[in-house]
């Protein structure tokens, strides 16, 4: 990720310190940023008003094929239904992204609105009341004698998949946990 741009607040606190004679070093440790940044913004400052902040000027470049509104929008969709993919997306909402490539969707949802696709969990096999339960009972049995777990039935039941099946893709977010029940998806045998 580049550089951040200065904020006006921090533009104005930059240009108070030069106006008091406070050496660029000293600027640089106080504010963190760095050399260039503070005399570019000095050397700016020096034809405008002393009460006037540089603005930036309008960047170069083709402009970005959606808005801000467009890319929540999008990240809206996406964290209702993690399983959405940009092709359905974009079918979705025809108006908005007309203009735009199922490719350009990918990128945006994975590198500016922070949700890469993943292969979606499989379901745990046991879940956390399922080991409290089993947990309970084999404390309950612990002194049990040979005679009384003989009396015991167990049955032994062995799903084997037969055919194969394509693992289903979720756009999920870096910090959230994988295994969110939005998230997997349940064995199929």
């Amino acid at each position: 990720m580049g550089p951040t741009q200065l904020s006006d607040v921090e533009k104005a606190r930059i240009l108070a310190y030069h106006e008091e004679n406070v050496s660029v070093s000293e600027i640089m440790r106080r504010t963190g940023r760095g050399r260039s940044t503070i005399q570019r913004l000095c050397k700016e400052a020096r034809d405008l008003p002393p009460t006037v902040v540089p603005q930036y000027k309008k960047r170069p470049g083709r402009k970005k094929k959606t808005s801000q509104l467009t890319d929540k929008l999008l990240k809206l969709a996406v964290t209702w239904n993690p399983r959405l993919t940009p092709k359905e997306l974009k079918s979705m909402y025809p108006e908005l992204l007309k203009d735009v490539t199922i490719r350009k969707v990918q990128h945006r949802l994975k590198h500016h609105l922070g949700l890469p696709s993943r292969v979606a969990a499989l379901k745990p096999l046991l879940t956390d009341k399922m080991r409290r339960k089993r947990l309970t009972f084999a404390k309950q049995q612990k002194n049990w004698s040979v005679e009384q777990w003989k009396g015991v039935l167990w049955s032994d039941e062995s799903n084997f998949r037969v055919v194969t099946f394509h693992r289903l893709r979720v756009r999920r977010p870096l910090k959230r946990n994988r295994y969110d029940p939005r998230h997997t998806i349940s064995y199929c045998y």
